[in-house]
């Protein structure tokens, strides 16, 4: 199943590669379900990854990629102008979500989560290359 995926263009030039874009101070992510709890996010059309917590994932991605971990980072969903969340992309490198006794909650992220829920993991990610 795909989506169709906008947000704002950010400029780069070609001379200029993706982590030496020093002067971004805000990005805009674009997610969309793609099916069985799964998103897509999105960063000026580029894949960044598929996931269950995109926006976390994504700014993992972009942390790799050398992005600044000061840079505020914003999700909108496909189809919507409204801001669903937004951290600086470190933050959100740091935090994970995790199923709790009391619905889902943030917590530190760890290479492999287990999930409150006995036999499930947390978190589903494939990273675009």
């Amino acid at each position: 199943m795909s989506s169709s995926i906008t947000a704002p263009t950010i400029t780069v030039t070609s001379s200029t590669p993706w982590r030496r874009a020093t002067a971004v101070r805000e990005i805009t992510i674009a997610t969309a379900a793609i099916g069985l709890g799964l998103y897509e996010a999105r960063l000026d059309g580029r894949l960044l990854c598929r996931s269950r917590t995109p926006f976390l994932d994504a700014a993992r991605v972009l942390l790799s990629e050398g992005y600044d971990p000061s840079i505020k980072m914003l999700m909108l969903r496909a189809g919507s102008n409204v801001c669903s969340l937004t951290a600086m992309i470190g933050a959100a490198a740091k935090l994970s979500v995790e199923e709790s006794a009391n619905g889902p909650v943030f917590r530190s992220y760890r290479i492999a989560l287990k999930s409150a829920v006995a036999g499930s993991t947390s978190g589903f990610c494939e990273i675009s290359a």
